[in-house]
């Protein structure tokens, strides 16, 4: 069968295939207010500890008010040697704009 393409439609717009619609800002522009970022692909090993010694590393430890890395229990529920780790993705909320887009880069 022939791959799926993305369908975007703007309001009174007809349907495009495969093309995002012009109308639609984008999220790291100066303009935008956007302070939060999703960061994905962490190791399991990756804490909200970590991450925050990480950030405040780069400089980023006071431009930085909320970070949040979901935990889940490996292995099987009968396993005893079952530990927390990383779900391999983070949210990480800047206090502006202007830090939410230093710390996209890096």
């Amino acid at each position: 069968s022939a791959p799926r393409t993305a369908r975007w439609a703007a309001p009174g717009k007809k349907e495009a295939r495969g093309v995002r619609p012009r109308s639609q800002p984008d999220p790291w522009s100066e303009s935008s207010g956007a302070t939060t970022i999703a960061v994905k692909n962490l190791n399991k090993q990756q804490d909200v500890y970590s991450l925050l010694a990480f950030l405040d590393q780069e400089g980023m430890g006071e431009e930085v008010d909320y970070v949040y890395v979901p935990l889940g229990l490996s292995g099987r529920p009968k396993d005893e040697d079952r530990v927390y780790e990383s779900c391999g993705f983070a949210f990480i909320n800047c206090t502006t704009a202007t830090a939410a887009r230093r710390a996209v880069k890096l």
